[in-house]
């Protein structure tokens, strides 16, 4: 017989421990049958059918790659991960652990996304179906967990340093990434807009740091900088420009974002066309020849320190006119997005709205008697209302006819002013009369003093049927509300109790 020796690490120290033999090194388990065997020296012979459980061997591999995981061993977790595999090719959280290891050795030389989502896609096959969710949604969140770091490597490098290669490094790191990790976000019925729009806002971010921080702020140490400083400044901006453009066309339908996105298009671009270079001169180069060139040009000329500075390199016409072209598309582009925006919250309001009736509706199906009692109630009620309305109305109208009479003309006021006009008419027919009709106008002068002499008792009348007239109107006045009251509180306690039934039919359940 041979020495007991454990499978895994080699060790010869295993001792039985409850019935078992426990490698005393890796903690390994083995069964007295499995034991025996290990022991025997040469051939065994075995008939029929014979069954190897390897759970604790499983079990030991898991905790193993587990444990080199969580020390940030990636390499050796997946080499026990394939161990596992080796016994049970279907065992799902080999599969996905595996996924996991393998995706973070990425680096961006030998991106590992690919083999990731192959991994992810077999712990998904393998999984059951009460776990297969859980496992689609950890797959999701992983794998957009590990493109995004690969694409935060890239901007971030792109944001120190503004360089064709760290831009051509971002570019590759999408592509390479986006197809795989879509696949499998559409796999796990995820929608990848959330992983899109990430990845758009670190390269914005990245860009935009890279210009304020490396490319403008270098530019602009310089007072007055040289044609291959500003040539440097329009490459490395063009550069920025590029992984804008690069994230507006990722996340497209990311309308807000990109509004900030075209502003820091429209930005740069308005930059480049205000910056130029300048050229150095002593007095003596510069001359009156040349200054009156200069000038002639439009060309910026600063004296300073015995030294003449011209700014004489700036972008041609034609790149200007392209570059104002290219704002003016991107102003329209901002506009389209302000659009798309009125229209997703439209949307969305309707949308919102059509599941809360559906909920609604839903609520009243379950609860249909309750509805019914409402519904009613409410019928009921509306009823009542018509009535105590009928009832009110001939009571307010009087009201208002007594009211009006208030303010109206009593009978002596009536008489008052037909007598005023028929002494305005007598004075009228008098004026008339010339100077010989002395007698006829005497007449009519009798007849104005005796209408005019009734016009004093006529106003003690007005006053006396004045104060009658309003004492009779508000005792009727106040008869009539009295009797309008308790109606008027009947409406009102109606009317809220209605209110009440429609809130509770139509409010959000």
């Amino acid at each position: 017989m041979k020495q007991l020796t454990c499978e895994m690490c080699g060790s010869t120290d295993l001792l039985k421990q409850d019935g078992v033999f426990v490698c005393q090194t890796c903690g390994t388990k083995y069964s007295v049958e499995e034991a025996k065997k290990m022991m025997i020296e040469g051939t065994v012979s075995v008939s029929g059918t014979v069954r190897v459980d390897n759970t604790d061997k499983i079990k030991n591999y898991y905790e193993m790659a587990q444990s080199a995981y969580d020390a940030g061993n990636k390499e050796e977790a997946e080499s026990y991960c394939n161990r596992i595999i080796e016994i049970e090719p279907q065992n799902p959280e080999a599969w996905f652990m595996k996924g996991i290891a393998a995706g973070w050795q990425s680096s961006l030389s030998k991106l590992r996304i690919e083999e990731s989502v192959q991994c992810f896609s077999k712990a998904i096959e393998y999984s059951p179906d009460e776990t297969k969710p859980d496992v689609q949604h950890q797959a999701a969140d992983a794998i957009s967990e590990m493109s995004l770091a690969v694409i935060s490597l890239t901007c971030s490098n792109f944001a120190q340093s503004p360089s064709e290669s760290n831009y051509n490094d971002i570019q590759n790191s999408v592509i390479n990434t986006f197809d795989y990790t879509i696949q499998l976000l559409g796999k796990c019925g995820i929608t990848p807009s959330e992983y899109k729009h990430q990845a758009a806002m670190k390269m914005n971010a990245a860009a935009v740091k890279a210009y304020s921080e490396c490319v403008l702020s270098i530019f602009l140490k310089e007072d007055y900088p040289r044609d291959w400083q500003f040539e440097n400044y329009l490459t490395q901006a063009g550069f920025c420009q590029k992984v804008i453009k690069l994230a507006i066309n990722l996340a497209d339908d990311d309308y807000a974002e990109n509004i900030t996105r075209y502003e820091n298009l429209i930005l740069l671009n308005e930059h480049a066309m205000e910056y130029g270079a300048w050229k150095t001169y002593t007095e003596h180069e510069f001359g009156g020849f040349m200054e009156s060139m200069m000038r002639a040009g439009k060309h910026e000329i600063v004296r300073r320190g015995g030294l003449v500075y011209c700014k004489n390199i700036v972008l041609s016409l034609d790149a200007k006119v392209a570059r104002r072209k290219e704002n003016d598309e991107f102003h329209n582009k901002i506009e389209e997005c302000k659009q798309n925006i009125e229209l997703r919250k439209a949307e969305e309001e309707k949308q919102q709205q059509a599941e809360q009736n559906a909920r609604n509706n839903a609520y009243w199906a379950e609860h249909s008697e309750e509805k019914q009692k409402l519904d009613a109630e409410l019928n009921c009620l509306q009823e009542q209302l018509k009535e105590f309305e009928s009832q009110l109305l001939p009571l307010e109208k009087e009201i208002n006819l007594n009211k009006e009479k208030l303010e109206s003309d009593v009978p002596s006021e009536q008489e008052k002013n037909k007598i005023m006009s028929e002494v305005s008419k007598l004075r009228a027919e008098q004026g008339k009369l010339g100077i010989f009709k002395g007698k006829e106008k005497k007449a009519l002068q009798e007849q104005i003093n005796n209408l005019t002499a009734r016009l004093s008792s006529i106003n003690e009348s007005i006053e006396n049927e004045r104060n009658e007239q309003q004492k009779e109107c508000k005792a009727k006045i106040r008869e009539l509300e009295e009797k309008a009251e308790p109606i008027k509180d009947k409406i009102t306690a109606a009317k809220k109790r209605i209110d009440a039934i429609k809130a509770e039919l139509t409010k959000n359940r």
